[in-house]
């Protein structure tokens, strides 16, 4: 993005990388502002706040404390909506109480380089000199000038937990953190059972009723672990074709 310290941060990109995460845990995601009424949610992530509102910042830092799980990734709370530099160390307060953390300074890495962290994921694009005033470290960085120093942490404030990653990992290192946080978070899948790559999104009525909604992004037929009758067909359905959709009334 123009005007950032490193083109390597892009915010679509970051967003996507997020929902894909989920959408390989099965788990459903809402898109949501940081400034809106976050209490429904038990784990929200936070890919991209470079611009964040002092009204955004003490949204997030509310829903920890009241019980939520947020997990805010590096070069966030850098900047007002005015695009004014934030004064006195990021991410911005209050937000920065719920993570436990202060970003001393920002270290972008050069294109190409990899930084290996001490749980062995691999990150790249970014790295951040982070110091921790009660947070608890949960990985560090391994060479160069952040040796030893924190890379990914975790606080308990209030009820609620705040997650800080100072870095960019790759794909299936984040992706493991995510179900880590979904798993801590007690998000369960939208249907147990169905094998990644199948999408399952489950819409409720006010009355009760309930469907759910099937696609298959596989190669290969699927069985269903809870078989039932399909909308779309009319017909009792055990299995989904490769590519294939259903409707299940669920009650």
């Amino acid at each position: 993005m123009d005007g950032l310290p490193s083109a390597e941060l892009d915010y679509h990109d970051a967003l996507r990388r997020a929902h894909r995460a989920l959408w390989d845990a099965g788990v459903t995601a809402d898109l949501a502002r940081p400034g809106q009424d976050l209490s429904r949610y038990r784990l929200v992530l936070a890919p991209a706040l470079f611009l964040l509102t002092d009204a955004a910042a003490a949204n997030l830092r509310r829903y920890v404390e009241h019980g939520g799980t947020l997990l805010v990734q590096y070069a966030s709370g850098c900047v007002d909506e005015r695009l004014h530099a934030r004064l006195g160390g990021y991410p911005a307060q209050p937000l920065r109480e719920a993570l436990g953390v202060r970003v001393e300074e920002h270290r972008p890495l050069r294109r190409g380089e990899r930084i290996v962290l001490s749980d062995g994921s691999e990150a790249r694009s970014w790295s951040e000199s982070l110091r921790t005033d009660s947070a608890e470290t949960l990985a560090r960085y391994t060479h160069g000038m952040l040796t030893d120093r924190p890379a990914l942490t975790r606080h308990r404030f209030g009820s609620g937990q705040g997650w800080y990653l100072s870095t960019r990992l790759d794909e299936a290192a984040y992706t493991a953190l995510v179900r880590r946080l979904a798993a801590e978070a007690s998000l369960e899948p939208e249907s147990p059972g169905l094998p990644q790559h199948v999408e399952a999104v489950t819409r409720h009525a006010v009355d009760g009723r309930a469907w759910q909604f099937l696609l298959n992004h596989r190669r290969d037929t699927v069985p269903l672990p809870d078989p039932g009758h399909d909308l779309l067909t009319g017909t009792c359905v055990t299995e989904l074709p490769p590519g294939g959709c259903a409707v299940l009334r669920r009650f």
